[in-house]
């Protein structure tokens, strides 16, 4: 499983990179500049390039 986090480099997202490498777990970080989430266009190219 691939975890996405948006906001990757706000606090919060910060925060869940750090508790995700301690556990050792996957995932992939975004941030606005990457992928606008409140653009839907944007958010289906981002899924259809990035399975």
């Amino acid at each position: 499983m691939e975890i996405l986090i948006t906001g990757a480099n706000g606090q919060l997202g910060t925060e869940l990179r750090h508790l995700l490498d301690e556990q050792g777990l996957s995932y992939t970080g975004t941030d606005a500049k990457e992928l606008d989430i409140t653009n839907g266009q944007a958010v289906d190219h981002y899924f259809t390039t990035h399975q």
